[in-house]
């Protein structure tokens, strides 16, 4: 990092390090160093790692955008919401969570607030009110992300406690929070082609197939609040677009009191996001022209709908249309 002073990252951990406890002892014990590499770095003569600032500010609770020097208007503070280098795979998820439970948490405390998401794809935190299709995104996760077996099935994962808790406190935010969704007509066929691969690789079988459909099919009456009988009345304040126009990226801009926050999700569980006035607006600006290219469907147009859910059946078919045999 060059634009930090060693000086100045040694008085940041000393000004957030408890004054009962020996300084040298707790960044020894946080980084796993000998005493004498801590004196070391402390005295200036080897700098910090990268890996070992991330460590220590997250340990610690402080931003590394408070180590930049000079103008400060010059830089767009980007953060993850998940740091891989730090901690194991299924910590890694469950951060996730955590910060957007915290996020929605701060938000639903104030009366003036909006959450507005544009997607091509279900969002993993938007799955937590449906056990089986939660489970395949911590699932997926595991896979993509760590290092499991080849032959780790879908029958095999276990939730850890601390995930089911936060799941439940992002569902209560979900129920009652203000949300615009802007989606296309692929956001059911991009995770059902991800659930067929783990099919197809024999590794979900033919019961919990079934099981995730069925979950599947509740998200889209949920979130959607129609079905195939009848328009059903929301269960939080939803309303969903759906654009004309194929939705390249997933984003979310939120508003909350004086507050604005743009996020970018890297992929379907993981992100970025920045407060950054400029980017924030930019991404405010987006949001509102694709809009434009939308059309309002819940609670209205009946014909959109109609249309919109035998398309999302016909892609559901899919999932179980073959013979599965593990």
């Amino acid at each position: 990092m060059k634009n930090y002073s060693e000086l100045e990252l040694t008085a940041k951990i000393l000004e957030k390090i408890p004054s009962d406890i020996k300084v040298s002892d707790y960044i020894a014990g946080t980084l796993n160093l000998s005493k004498e590499s801590v004196y070391r770095r402390l005295k200036g003569i080897i700098p910090f790692t990268f890996e070992e600032i991330l460590t220590l500010s997250k340990a610690l609770g402080f931003s590394l955008d408070e180590m930049l020097k000079g103008d400060k208007s010059k830089y767009a503070s980007i953060i993850a919401t998940n740091n891989q280098l730090i901690g194991s795979v299924e910590n890694g998820f469950i951060d996730i969570f955590r910060y957007h439970s915290e996020i929605m948490a701060a938000v639903n405390k104030t009366d003036n607030n909006q959450i507005t998401i544009s997607a091509n794809r279900i969002l993993g935190i938007f799955t937590s009110s449906f056990d089986h299709l939660f489970k395949f995104y911590y699932y997926k996760w595991l896979h993509q992300t760590g290092n499991t077996s080849l032959n780790y099935k879908f029958s095999d994962i276990q939730i850890p406690e601390e995930l089911n808790d936060l799941r439940k406190k992002i569902i209560r935010y979900t129920e009652t929070q203000r949300i615009c969704f802007i989606t296309d007509r692929n956001i059911l066929h991009n995770t059902i082609k991800e659930i067929r691969y783990y099919i197809d690789r024999k590794l979900i079988d033919k019961e919990n197939v079934t099981l995730i459909k069925d979950d599947l099919k509740a998200f889209i009456e949920k979130y959607y609040t129609f079905s195939a009988d009848n328009i059903l009345e929301p269960e939080g304040k939803y309303e969903v677009y759906l654009s004309s126009l194929n939705i390249e990226n997933n984003t979310s801009y939120i508003v909350y009191d004086d507050k604005k926050l743009s996020y970018f999700w890297t992929y379907s569980d993981s992100g970025v996001y920045t407060s950054d006035p400029e980017i924030c607006m930019l991404q405010k600006n987006w949001i509102d022209s694709l809009k434009k290219y939308s059309i309002l469907i819940s609670n209205s147009n009946q014909k959109m709908q109609a249309e919109l859910y035998s398309l999302f059946s016909d892609q559901l078919e899919t999932l179980t249309a073959q013979d599965i045999t593990i």
